[in-house]
């Protein structure tokens, strides 16, 4: 499939153990609670985030009080890395945690001095932020070609991560999935429930399993 995950994972993961080390230690521990807000859209970017434990939701908001949630980023990964190669200092999007979150923020100027230091770093940034585009570009096609079944569909397979069972989970509410697709929530509840009944997913409160991804695409797009 030509589908990527944004995040396939932590670039520090991929250094070498002795520079790891070296990073982390540069790196300060946080813990936030559901709600707080990591990174507001008025306050300048403070460096690279590694989320730990819970999950970190992008959101842009209009002046009228409309949101869009642009990605949402597990533990394991990283976030911020584009802003600062781009000398950007404001996000655009506020980062709001999802439930109990602990990061490591590595401060901006650590970050780039990082980059300098060991140029190595800088191919694994590469493979990162490009993955991040390729999906951002495939949501961006769904959006405009496909029908909503499939844009669902791969919105799951994008965002999901394995379970030990063999299958995948998605930690969204249908309000997200909503926002995310650009329709109402009762649009996608109407598949959500129909994928239910048919045992293509398992609901459970705010995330849902997906058993087999191959069944549910076949389902969602049977031609």
């Amino acid at each position: 499939m030509y589908r990527v995950h944004p995040d396939p994972g932590s670039w520090i993961d991929e250094l070498d153990e002795a520079l790891v080390k070296h990073i982390r230690r540069q790196m300060r521990r946080l813990t936030y609670q559901d709600g707080d807000i990591l990174c507001p859209t008025w306050q300048p970017v403070k460096g690279v985030y590694e989320i730990y434990s819970g999950a970190v939701k992008l959101i842009a908001a209009s002046a009228d009080g409309r949101e869009m949630i642009i990605n949402v980023i597990h533990a394991g990964h990283t976030m911020n890395e584009s802003l600062l190669i781009a000398d950007r200092l404001l996000t655009g999007s506020s980062a709001v945690c999802v439930g109990e979150t602990e990061v490591g923020l590595l401060p901006a100027d650590d970050f780039r001095k990082l980059r300098v230091d060991y140029p190595e770093i800088n191919a694994h940034l590469a493979r990162r932020l490009a993955m991040r585009n390729m999906a951002t570009s495939n949501q961006l096609i769904d959006a405009s070609l496909h029908r909503l079944e499939l844009r669902l569909a791969f919105l799951i397979y994008t965002y999901a991560r394995p379970d030990e069972d063999g299958g995948t989970w998605l930690n969204f509410t249908q309000d997200d999935l909503a926002n995310m697709s650009g329709v109402s929530r009762q649009s996608i509840s109407r598949i959500i429930r129909a994928w239910d009944d048919e045992g293509l997913i398992e609901l459970g409160y705010g995330r849902l399993r997906i058993p087999d991804f191959p069944k549910l695409l076949k389902a969602a797009d049977p031609r």
